[in-house]
């Protein structure tokens, strides 16, 4: 409802005074409504003549200031007075909109750049930090030198304390986000729970801490595994890159697979002394 107070002219009666702030709303609101796409499709619909006639600016102001200067002043002013002074009123709020306006348009481009400099410097920021934590200038074990799917080279892996780490380094373009999968076949199937006894192995698939696309040529990635939740005895591990996009495998060079066989490795329990007398036990 419309903000109004009660003004009491001596020998009339009380009349409404319009509140400033509401009025300026009022009249902001309805100027970015006639600029938007509603308006203009409900003029089409009922044409020129069906939209209610709204007075100009001016006028508002005009009105406004009689209703709100003392009556004395408007008693000694002329009408065309009080029009002169809505009228530069008006020109005053015209001048400051424009400069805000103008104001605007310059700060928000700036704005914008700051913000995507800002990410910008985070993300580097964020990469270097992953190039620390999980990239190596060299391998510390080159036994291997498989291609998959052209792309990634496997230069080699060791397993120690149950953990698993692969040195990959990317040596192609890679389009889509890649997986790395690792799939852990253990001796005796009798192992696997339920839920994975159809599969016939341990799932270990997995992200790269960085985007496969985004590896670094000249670095090698250390990708690392833990085994400390399998049960223990030998396990027969493969290891490959899965184009998420697609669910397809990367080829390996050289094979008709899509894995490469890293051989049957053995995980140790890895449970205090404690819990393994007392799983023995039970």
């Amino acid at each position: 409802m419309r903000a109004v107070r009660k003004h009491q002219i001596p020998g009339q009666g009380p009349i409404c005074r319009d509140r400033l702030l509401p009025l300026v709303y009022r009249r902001a609101t309805l100027t970015l409504y006639r600029r938007s796409g509603k308006h203009a499709a409900r003029r089409l619909r009922v044409g020129t003549e069906g939209i209610l006639p709204v007075p100009s600016m001016a006028d508002v102001w005009a009105v406004y200031l009689s209703e709100t200067l003392p009556p004395a002043t408007i008693m000694r002013w002329p009408p065309s007075r009080l029009f002169r002074l809505a009228c530069g009123i008006n020109r005053v709020c015209r001048m400051i909109y424009s400069c805000a306006r103008l104001a605007f348009h310059i700060v928000r481009p700036a704005w914008r750049l700051q913000r995507r400099l800002r990410q910008a410097l985070a993300e580097h920021s964020r990469v270097k930090a992953m190039d620390r934590l999980h990239f190596v200038s060299r391998p510390p074990v080159a036994d291997l030198d498989v291609l998959i799917g052209g792309s990634v080279r496997l230069r080699g892996f060791t397993f120690e304390a149950n953990v698993l780490r692969c040195f990959l380094q990317r040596v192609g373009p890679v389009p889509n986000r890649c997986q790395i999968f690792v799939h852990v076949y253990p001796e005796d199937a009798g192992l696997l729970p339920p839920d994975r006894a159809g599969h016939g192995f341990f799932c270990k698939d997995h992200d790269p801490a960085l985007e496969l696309s985004r590896w670094p040529r000249s670095r090698v990635y250390r990708d690392e595994v833990p085994f400390d939740d399998l049960p223990p005895g030998f396990h027969r591990v493969e290891i490959g890159v899965i184009d998420v996009s697609t669910l397809e495998r990367m080829a390996v060079e050289g094979t008709d697979g899509s894995a490469v066989n890293l051989g049957w490795l053995r995980v140790n329990d890895s449970r205090p002394p404690s819990e393994t007398r007392a799983h023995a036990g039970a």
